[in-house]
C-alpha cells in the first residue's frame, strides 16, 4: 500500500475563536461550481429493513423490492456519497443518547478536544482518526468549513480507544 502524505490543515474552531480570515483551503472558487447541497437537498432515503430482511422465497415482489432498495443504495453512493438510513433497527433513546454525547463533544473547548485530536499519534498514520477534519493530501484541495470526529468502529479489532473521548463522560 502506497504511503499518503497527510498535510496539517487548521482547525475551524481554531479559525474562528481567533477571528482570522477564511484561508483559502476552505473557500470554494466560482469555477468549481456550486455545492451539490446548495441544488438539491433531497438526500437519498435508503429502507434498511428492506435490504437487510431475510429472504422471501416465495414473495416475488419481495425480492423486487429489495432489488429496487438495493439500486438506490447504490445511486446515492455513487452521486451523493452519502445516505439517510431508515429502518435499520437502532431505538430512538440510543439514537437520541448517541447525538447527546456527540453534541457534548463537540461544545467541549478545542483544547480538550485536541487531546483526541488527528496529530494525537504523529503524521505517519495510515488513516485519519480522531478529531479534526477530512484528510488534505493536496495544497489545492478545498475542505468542507468544519471539524469532525472520525472513529473506527467495525471491525471491532481496528478500534483504537486512543482517539475515543473520555469527556463527555459517557461518550463511549
Amino acid at each position: 500500500m502506497a504511503r499518503v502524505e497527510i498535510m496539517r490543515a487548521p482547525q475551524v474552531q481554531e479559525l474562528a475563536n481567533v477571528g482570522q480570515e477564511v484561508p483559502p483551503i476552505f473557500i470554494c472558487k466560482e469555477e468549481d461550481g456550486p455545492s451539490p447541497f446548495s441544488i438539491d437537498s433531497n438526500i437519498p432515503i435508503i429502507d434498511m429493513s428492506v435490504i437487510l430482511s431475510p429472504p422471501k422465497p416465495s414473495s416475488p415482489s419481495w425480492k423486487d423490492a429489495r432489488n429496487q432498495e438495493k439500486s438506490k443504495l447504490k445511486a446515492a453512493l455513487q452521486d451523493w456519497g452519502l445516505f439517510q438510513a431508515v429502518g435499520h433497527g437502532i431505538s430512538e433513546d440510543l439514537m437520541g443518547s448517541m447525538r447527546r454525547a456527540a453534541k457534548g463533544f463537540f461544545e467541549l473547548p478545542l483544547q480538550e478536544k485536541m487531546k483526541v485530536g488527528q496529530g494525537h499519534e504523529g503524521d505517519q498514520k495510515k488513516w485519519v482518526e480522531g478529531y479534526g477534519h477530512d484528510p488534505v493530501q493536496s495544497p489545492d484541495q478545498i475542505l468542507d468549513w468544519c471539524d469532525m470526529l472520525y472513529l473506527q468502529t467495525f471491525p471491532e479489532n481496528h478500534i483504537n480507544l486512543q482517539f475515543w473521548p473520555h469527556k463527555p463522560c459517557d461518550f463511549g
